[in-house]
């Protein structure tokens, strides 16, 4: 093969050679300065008259030591995820999507044969060609423009149906540009999706997490905090007034020491069909007049009109959006 000289050219950020023969590796791109199309290298062919486009704006690839088992293949191009380093090289293994230890850490897609235990080229940003990307190799029809996420079914496979959480990891490897059975064309960009636990102002605590825990703000370490769900009824307490409002925020409204007859307004806000909503009076010694507004409706009970002397009454409401009504289905007086 013959020496190469190359010269670079700051003006259009590429490398040039001129009249000189060269052998590429299998899939890395060169421009040819004759045909004006670019070229890739097969490992064997030697390719006259080319200009080098500077490497760094055209793909990102990577040397790494094959530890998958079996030897890869270019016209597969499985995808890897880092396993470990050998050989001052980053080692890899097969990628999945089928959860997060063999999903976080997907690095690239296989450009070129490597054998099992040897070192080889992948590529971590660009694009991969002249591969089979109909889909027939996944057992699925792709085409252009189709975005490609990692499987979660077959290690090292891309794959152009989506996955949910249900089913593992969103992990997108790329993007068809061309698809077609011989001269395929796939852009590589990699973007791993995070875990909750991995949002900078979220902790996941690994020995509390339990079925059923919620996500809650805590304003002291501004993070959001896995916890066990406890429900915080929302409550308005009135000390005496003539009418008291409910809104449809309210689990209960509390009336304590009524020392006025009491008008109780329609709730404000918008309910929602079987809403509920308790309301507990209370009066000061003395019994007072009890109104309602015209959204409440007794259903099987009689509706109070007065309160008894220092007893608690509750009263029970569901809303019913059919006839816009309160209808209150329980009055429970304290003996």
């Amino acid at each position: 093969m013959a020496t190469v000289e190359l010269r670079y050219d700051p003006k259009d950020s590429a490398w040039f050679t001129t009249n000189a023969t060269m052998i590429l590796k299998a899939g890395e791109p060169a421009y040819h300065s004759v045909t004006g199309k670019f070229k890739l290298g097969d490992g064997v062919t030697q390719l006259q008259n080319l200009e080098f486009l500077n490497n760094e704006s055209q793909l990102i690839t990577a040397t790494v030591v094959n530890k998958t088992g079996v030897n890869l293949l270019a016209s597969n191009y499985q995808v890897v995820k880092v396993s470990t380093a050998q050989g001052q090289r980053l080692a890899v293994d097969f990628a999945q999507a089928n959860n997060d230890n063999n999903s976080a850490d997907t690095i690239g897609l296989v450009r070129e044969n490597i054998t099992n235990n040897l070192s080889g080229d992948i590529t971590i940003l660009g694009q991969i060609t002249e591969i089979n990307t109909t889909g027939s190799l996944q057992g699925e029809t792709w085409a252009d423009g189709d975005v490609l996420y990692l499987s979660t079914t077959t290690a090292g496979r891309a794959t152009n149906i989506k996955p949910t959480g249900l089913v593992g990891h969103l992990v997108v490897l790329g993007y068809v540009e061309y698809a077609h059975a011989i001269h395929g064309k796939i852009f590589v960009k990699i973007n791993n999706g995070f875990e909750l636990d991995e949002l900078h102002n979220c902790y996941i605590n690994p020995v509390t997490l339990a079925n059923n825990d919620v996500l809650t703000y805590e304003s002291s370490s501004s993070l959001w905090k896995n916890k066990a769900f406890t429900f915080i009824p929302n409550v308005q307490s009135v000390t005496s007034a003539a009418t008291v409002t409910p809104t449809t925020l309210n689990d209960e409204v509390v009336v304590t020491a009524q020392s006025v007859a009491l008008a109780l307004a329609n709730p404000t806000g918008t309910a929602v069909q079987g809403q509920s909503l308790i309301i507990r009076i209370k009066d000061n010694g003395t019994a007072r007049a009890i109104t309602y507004d015209t959204q409440y409706r007794a259903i099987g009970v009689t509706l109070p009109t007065t309160t008894v002397i220092s007893k608690t009454v509750y009263l029970g409401f569901i809303y019913n959006s059919t006839d816009t009504k309160w209808d209150c289905i329980g009055v429970s007086q304290q003996a």
